[in-house]
């Protein structure tokens, strides 16, 4: 199986348990989902070990993706796995933009610092365009920093 092809299967296995997960919203099906709950658990953790794997190609640069995969890996990873691993993205933006404002006597808005990471990976994919991680971590950021153009602090 190609590359590709890994990445498309993902896609449709994300697809399918972001389903399952919006059908777990009702009380009726989180019923259903329980009587065969371990299956369903079992799904999921296969599902997050090929997650995994493929990431780390990503990381390491081995996957040669177009541009939808990059798009939908990018959305993948920063409404799921970046979330889950550094929380929120708007607060973790105001928290890097105060540390940066402090260093650099300037004031740096949330937005910014989604900007200047991607232009930081847009740096890097110019010195290595095959290193896909780049690409997609580039799309995350503009797309959040889009997200967050306007939003008003807490």
């Amino acid at each position: 199986m190609t590359d590709t092809e890994r990445v498309r299967v993902l896609e449709q296995e994300i697809n399918e348990a972001l389903m399952l997960t919006e059908c777990a919203a009702s009380l009726k099906d989180m019923a259903a989902l329980c009587v065969d709950g371990a299956s369903a658990r079992a799904q999921l953790a296969a599902r997050d070990e090929r997650i995994k794997a493929l990431e780390a190609e990503i990381e390491q640069g081995g996957v040669k993706m177009t541009r939808n995969e990059i798009l939908d890996t990018a959305k993948t990873l920063i409404n799921n796995d970046r979330a889950a691993t550094h929380g929120d993205a708007y607060k973790m933006h105001e928290v890097i933009a105060e540390m940066w404002s402090a260093i650099l006597g300037v004031e740096i808005s949330a937005t910014q610092v989604a900007l200047m990471m991607a232009a930081l990976k847009l740096a890097r994919a110019s010195e290595n365009p095959d290193h896909s991680d780049n690409w997609v971590d580039a799309a995350g950021y503009i797309a959040l920093a889009g997200e967050m153009a306007g939003e008003t602090p807490e």
